[in-house]
């Protein structure tokens, strides 16, 4: 054991408390500053060995490095299917505009795709094991390893796991990755940018990765930042057990983020043994400011990852700075209407496979006391792979969660990231980014098949409708970076807000990238980033004459003092939501939701409460949009 690792533990057996709150049970840790550990300047990184080990054959699925709890999960789930309402609206698409290559090949694997934009534009994009930096046109400014970025560490195990943040306040970048596997080599290593030029000098830090000295090594960093603080939270994994089957517990680091920039001893208190009716919580994922940052609370959710089909979700709330007497973690438990399961591998042409671990969270934000949420989940409907979007509405009062799924019949949906994108004060607006892959394919018109490559594509939310899945980067080929058995898919996306660019999002995800060489083609892992701006307009009105009833209105144009009536038939009976969005796109009202018999039906309502103007009547069931009429007040 180092000499700081003994220090930083005796000072955890003098300083550690024990708390109880709702069923939550966790230990808090206050101890001595962490020093500055090295200095780094990008620019004048001139040797750059970059070593990278990566697998070609992932050991037989039952072993130990791949859980038979897990494997076995989603071979059952594949058989098991099941039907449930689609929230499935007709927004419009996100707006694409400049996108071009990340991070090059070769890198890591998988890809572990983050980025982080600045508000003058300068992109920080990490992949597994190296760090690129561009401009808004595509064009990259420096690129260098994690090796090197932390040579002065003179920490020589693998590095790994990156995450990036860009703070609009201090105008400074944060990295956070890993070096090593077992309780002697793991640490957390920190880079805070002294400036907002990421290719000049950065502060490092060091965290143990086995900060009680009990054998683990730390796993899986997830991050957020406040106005004050920086959170890490972190897996802590047995020594020589994968992270399916040697889970111990979640850590969360709470670290005052203005040392870092400032190179001072960082001051940091720890949170550990975290559980919930004396089982641990896992997978703890920070919440992220969505408009701007929050604090000084810090939200984390976590879920019942490891399960074929669950309704649970746990919010955990940070409240207080470090080291101030109201610093205390709480628990609310929240059951969803719909459930969300571990997911079956993704399908590739050729019978290739892709992981898609669990169904933790995965990105999540938070704005107008609502948080919104990601994660991989089984899509039951069709038995394939999709993602999970939860809404906790009411956070600091009453908090309830809906959960609506994203998936696809013939398509496998996978690592979803989420950002805010509203315009204006009050939007709900998001755009969530995800990969996509498939085993079908179609025939072009000389009959030639047109194969389905893994890609990465994005979804527009509002006002609880959905745009269709929008394809930004579709692949050229499968990925195949491992020889034998299961490939690696990516184990998350990166996508943020440019903060003084509302509506605007800078997003970077996996797609099938044939590379090819002297020694032969590759089936890599490419890494795409993409500008996407929510639409001005978000609800399609030409587009959307989906229809499975006759539909009759009258009269139209109106006056105010009138009443509006349509007529429909229905070929069966069905629950239908009937809501009035004005030109813009904007919910002006949810005017009824209720069940409406098979045959004839009449739906009317006054408009002596409207302005005039044009309105949009969407009539929907659980099948999707099925009317959207424009309405005229003279």
């Amino acid at each position: 054991m180092n000499t700081f690792l003994k220090i930083l533990v005796a000072c955890f057996l003098m300083s550690q408390s024990v708390c109880f709150a709702q069923g939550l049970k966790y230990q808090s840790y206050a101890f001595a500053q962490v020093p500055l550990s090295g200095k780094v300047v990008p620019s004048k990184i001139v040797k750059d060995f970059a070593p990278s080990l990566r697998t070609l054959e992932m050991p037989k699925p039952g072993g130990e490095e791949y859980s038979a709890l897990l494997e076995g999960i989603k071979k059952n789930i594949q058989e098991k299917q099941s039907s449930m309402p689609e929230n499935k609206g007709y927004l419009r698409k996100p707006v694409l505009g400049i996108n071009f290559e990340g991070n090059r090949y070769p890198s890591g694997v998988p890809n572990d795709n983050h980025m982080a934009i600045s508000n003058s534009g300068i992109i920080v994009s990490m992949v597994n094991t190296t760090v690129g930096v561009f401009d808004t046109n595509g064009v990259i400014k420096k690129t260098w390893s994690f090796d090197a970025f932390s040579d002065t560490l003179k920490i020589n195990a693998g590095k790994y796991d990156g995450r990036v943040l860009y703070d609009p306040v201090a105008d400074r970048f944060i990295v956070v990755f890993l070096a090593g596997f077992n309780d002697s080599t793991s640490y957390a290593i920190i880079g805070f940018s002294s400036s907002a030029d990421p290719s000049a000098s950065w502060n490092l830090y060091k965290l143990p990765g086995s900060p009680l000295a009990d054998k683990t090594w730390s796993d899986f960093p997830m991050v957020s930042i406040t106005n004050d603080e920086l959170f890490l939270t972190l897996n802590a994994i047995e020594n020589k057990m994968s992270w399916q089957a040697g889970f111990k517990q979640s850590y969360i680091w709470q670290i005052n983020k203005t040392d870092g920039y400032n190179g001072k001893a960082l001051t940091h208190q720890l949170y550990t043994n975290i559980s919930y009716n004396n089982k641990p919580i896992r997978n703890l994922c920070p919440v992220r400011g969505g408009a701007g940052l929050k604090g000084p609370e810090c939200y984390f959710i976590s879920n019942r990852n490891f399960d074929a089909s669950n309704d649970t979700f746990f919010l955990v709330k940070l409240g207080g700075k470090i080291n101030t007497p109201d610093t205390i973690l709480s628990l609310t438990t929240l059951t969803s209407l719909n459930q969300y399961g571990v997911a079956p591998d993704a399908r590739q042409a050729f019978h290739d496979t892709l992981q898609t671990n669990d169904c933790r969270v995965l990105d999540a934000f938070i704005e107008n006391n609502t948080i919104q949420l990601v994660g991989n989940s089984n899509y039951f409907p069709s038995g394939r792979s999709g993602v999970y979007h939860g809404i906790i509405s009411n956070v600091n009062l009453n908090p309830s969660i809906q959960l609506n799924l994203i998936g696809a019949n013939k398509m496998d949906y996978g690592y979803p990231a989420i950002a805010y994108a509203g315009k204006s004060e009050g939007d709900d607006d998001a755009v969530i980014v995800l990969n996509y892959t498939s085993d079908s394919f179609y025939s072009d018109n000389n009959g030639k098949r047109i194969y389905i490559y893994p890609g990465y594509a994005v979804v527009f939310y509002k006002n609880n409708m959905y745009s269709d899945t929008f394809m930004v980067r579709k692949g050229n080929s499968i990925i195949n970076m491992v020889y034998v058995g299961k490939d690696r898919w990516g184990d998350y996306s990166g996508i943020q807000l440019r903060y003084n660019h509302p509506g605007e999002v800078w997003a970077a995800a996996t797609f099938g990238h044939l590379v090819r060489s002297g020694t032969g083609n590759v089936n890599a892992a490419g890494t795409w980033i993409s500008q996407l701006t929510a639409p001005s307009n978000t609800v399609g009105i030409a587009s959307i004459n989906k229809t499975s009833m006759e539909v009759n209105a009258y009269p139209n144009p109106l006056r105010k003092d009138n009443y509006f009536s349509l007529d429909f038939t229905l070929e069966e009976e069905a629950i239908l939501s009937f809501d009035l969005y004005d030109s813009k796109g904007t919910l002006v009202r949810k005017l009824m939701q209720t069940k409406a018999d098979e045959g004839k039906n009449r739906f009317s309502f006054n408009l002596s409460a409207l302005s005039s103007g044009n309105y949009i009547l969407k009539i929907s069931s659980h099948e999707g949009i099925m009317v959207n009429k424009k309405i005229i007040i003279n």
